[in-house]
C-alpha cells in the first residue's frame, strides 16, 4: 500500500479553550513519511503554543 496523503494534527487546551492545528500533505511515492510526520507534529504544536500566547492576557503588575 502506498501512502498518498497524510493528515497530522496537534491539539492543546488552556483554560478550557481547545487549540487545534492540522496539516494535510500530499506525499510522493519516493518520500519518506517517518521524519515528515514528526516534523509536522512539531510545527503544529509550535503554532498551537503561539496562538495560546497571543490569547493569554498580559497583566500589568506595576499598575500602569
Amino acid at each position: 500500500m502506498k501512502v498518498k496523503e497524510i493528515y497530522v494534527e496537534a491539539a492543546k487546551t488552556k483554560n478550557y479553550q481547545k487549540y487545534t492545528v492540522g496539516f494535510t500533505v500530499q506525499v510522493d511515492e519516493d518520500d519518506s513519511t517517518d521524519g515528515l510526520v514528526k516534523g509536522l507534529q512539531a510545527k503544529a504544536r509550535k503554532l498551537c503554543n503561539e496562538q495560546i500566547e497571543l490569547d493569554t492576557p498580559k497583566f500589568n503588575t506595576r499598575g500602569e
